[in-house]
């Protein structure tokens, strides 16, 4: 019994670990978060599921406690009796709701706004009430695709619409150039019968199997219903075979994940940003991309878009404040407890924004001392970022080197203040840092001390060695780094200096056999 309580206890902290890196901000403790397998391979894209089932929700969770690659939301057997208005704004990628087993009796207009990539929603068991008071509107009109498309002639071209299905009076309809539509086979028109998913959307499909150059023009998808009308539409251009055009495009960067239509030369193609945005402007932030005379993607621009990592977002929004005396302190502490997830970092962004950041708080470490602190601790919290990501920020902008030089310089700025001696320490980096005369120094002895749990040394009796060479134990579990700088006198060895480090004068303190001892030695010019 004993035994299987501590398995499910280990079962129980992996998947709280496993819940915590991919949905750092939810704070539900029945709630838990795994990712998806994604069928594209791609390192940039993770695919999030969150699962909050059981889990005695009164209401939807905020939108800003997920994360914005959630692609499925499991909020089914809750307490949930309303679906409120923007209830799930800025879940963009979300893919599958499931809100079945509930009380839901009111779903808000508005209540599903911002699902633009939204496939599949379950509600059965709740009952869905739209109330029949309110003003016609539709949280969800989408129509797929909704840029001007580029086709040939003999091309086959679906379109989907859906909206949301607010009451049995709703029907969906299709028009071209303001005539109605309807399946002709004859010329390879077909309209299938709109299809309701549980109580809450209605889908209608028009495909043209076999496009000619009567299909090009506008297309229309009309909503009607006893509470009003309402429509979106979009271009086709039907393009001979010897038209010069850019070949459609998937782009993934920073900024989100762009899927580029094919678009004919000298023409720009325009898209929404792929990460919503909160800006009380009335025109949407869009990206946009240029076609050459040549049919070859040219100029570009996501400027307008924000970063799709909340982490990029965070620190760039960060690097927008002036740092002066008075809001130094909070955000080199709001700094030092951000990158204390800096092993979740996935942009080079993040250490250039970092760096940017660290730079401007060091120039005032002369004036607050206790700025020192944080730099040495967010330039070791920096250590944890992945190898590769490091890398690229050290190619772009040279960062991991300013970021260096700045715990550099802590010793030059402190000094100013007339100390005498400077000694940090933090989990990845050690600091020490005092003054000495010139004229007494032989030269300069540090050493570090790493202690830690050492395997068994192991003999090696191989070719070419001496029986009985001991190899250097490996190192196991946690180690506790003891690092120490003084002046010494060169000709003196290394081993013998350690008596006169402070707290090595006995003996019994010296390194026993269960410590990894590194000596560095430097000479110095005498001035």
């Amino acid at each position: 019994m004993d035994v299987l309580a501590v398995l499910l206890l280990v079962a129980a902290l992996w998947r709280s670990g496993v819940s915590s890196r991919n949905c750092p901000d939810l704070i539900v403790d029945s709630c838990h978060c795994v990712a998806e397998r994604y069928k594209e391979l791609s390192r940039h894209t993770v695919r999030v599921k969150v699962v909050c089932e059981d889990a005695d929700l009164l209401e939807t969770l905020e939108p800003a406690l997920l994360p914005n690659t959630t692609v499925t939301l499991i909020l089914s057997n809750n307490k949930i009796s309303m679906v409120k208005n923007s209830s799930f704004y800025g879940l963009r990628a979300l893919e599958r709701l499931d809100l079945r087993s509930n009380l839901i009796s009111t779903v808000e207009p508005g209540a599903f706004r911002g699902l633009a990539m939204l496939k599949r929603l379950f509600t059965k068991d709740s009952t869905c009430n739209t109330g029949h008071d309110a003003p016609l509107e539709l949280p969800l009109l989408q129509l797929i695709p909704s840029q001007r498309q580029l086709v040939f002639r003999g091309d086959r071209l679906p379109l989907q619409c859906t909206a949301t299905y607010l009451d049995p009076s709703l029907k969906l309809t299709w028009s071209h150039e303001q005539r109605a539509v309807r399946t002709q086979e004859k010329i390879g028109v077909y309209v299938e019968e709109s299809i309701i998913h549980d109580c809450c959307l209605i889908t209608s499909e028009l495909i043209l199997s076999n496009v000619d150059a009567d299909v090009a023009g506008n297309w229309q998808c009309h909503v009607t219903s006893s509470r009003g009308n309402s429509s979106i539409g979009m271009e086709i251009v039907v393009l001979e075979t010897s038209a010069v055009y850019c070949s459609a495009e998937r782009v993934t960067s920073n900024k989100g994940d762009f899927r580029w239509p094919k678009t004919l030369a000298g023409f720009m193609a325009f898209l929404p940003c792929a990460t919503p945005t909160y800006s009380s402007a009335s025109h949407e932030k869009r990206a946009w991309r240029k076609c050459d005379k040549l049919g070859r993607w040219a100029e570009e621009d996501y400027n307008q878009c924000p970063y799709s990592s909340k982490f990029t977002r965070v620190l760039h929004e960060l690097t927008q404040i002036q740092v002066n005396t008075s809001n130094a302190i909070v955000l080199a502490r709001q700094l030092s407890s951000f990158t204390s997830n800096a092993a979740m970092f996935g942009d080079m962004m993040d250490v250039i924004f970092v760096t940017h950041l660290v730079e401007r708080i060091t120039r005032l470490v002369d004036r607050i001392r206790e700025l020192g602190d944080y730099v040495s601790d967010i330039a070791s919290n920096m250590m944890q970022v992945e190898e590769h990501i490091l890398w690229m920020a050290q190619n772009e902008a040279r960062a991991c080197t300013r970021i260096v030089q700045c715990v550099e310089r802590i010793a030059d700025l402190i000094f100013n203040t007339h100390s005498q001696n400077i000694s940090k320490v933090s989990p990845n980096i050690a600091l020490e840092a005092f003054m000495v005369r010139p004229s007494s120094v032989m030269g300069l002895l540090c050493t570090v001390v790493q202690r830690s749990s050492l395997a068994p040394p192991v003999t090696d009796t191989g070719q070419g060695r001496a029986t009985g060479f001991v190899q250097a134990p490996a190192l196991l579990g946690d180690t506790h780094l003891n690092f120490r700088c003084h002046a010494a006198n060169v000709t003196v060895s290394p081993t013998g200096q350690l008596s006169q480090i402070p707290g090595n004068k006995s003996p019994k303190n010296w390194p026993t056999d269960n410590d990894l001892i590194r000596l560095y030695r430097s000479a110095t010019e005498k001035m």
